[in-house]
């Protein structure tokens, strides 16, 4: 057992709050690994709890730098759907840059990586989020990065 795993695990400084609350989050920086964090959990449970939702666990790291679980960007769609399933609403976040112009690149993609202006809102003609209700969104400035957060709930229509 690793000494660190009771440990509570504070937000992430990258993190907002959201109306004084926070949220289960998926962030997607601009490089690098999803990270993902839970509330009210320690960190052994957050490992475990995530690692329920990962094909392997080989790729579940934890990230010091930012205080929290990082996974292989490609499993970000597929951990924030079941993430989704068993909490009422997440926050996504997105790591983007306000000056790179949306193109047909983005609107026409079917991996997750968006960092251009259009904060993903276009990103494969927006599929990714389907089956998502967008609550609300907002942006936010951390140590010169400009990140999109987007507060989701589940489509009550699907499971």
């Amino acid at each position: 057992m690793n000494p660190y795993d009771d440990d509570p695990v504070p937000a992430p400084a990258v993190l907002p709050l959201h109306e004084g609350r926070r949220y289960v989050a998926v962030m997607l920086p601009g490089s690098g690994p999803a990270d993902v964090w839970l509330p009210d959990k320690t960190r052994g449970e957050q490992r475990r709890f995530i690692g329920r939702f990962l094909p392997s666990t080989h790729g579940l790291r934890w990230n010091e730098k930012r205080r929290c679980w990082s996974v292989p960007t490609r499993h970000f769609l597929e951990l924030a759907r079941h993430l989704l399933r068993y909490n009422q609403m997440i926050m996504l976040g997105r790591e983007f840059n306000p000056n790179e112009r949306c193109n047909g690149a983005c609107r026409h993609a079917t991996g997750p990586d968006c960092q251009c202006s259009c904060r993903a809102k276009y990103h494969g003609r927006g599929k990714w989020k389907a089956g998502w209700i967008e609550v609300n969104e907002f942006d936010t400035d951390y140590r010169g990065d400009s990140w999109h957060w987007t507060i989701f709930t589940r489509d009550a229509g699907r499971r």
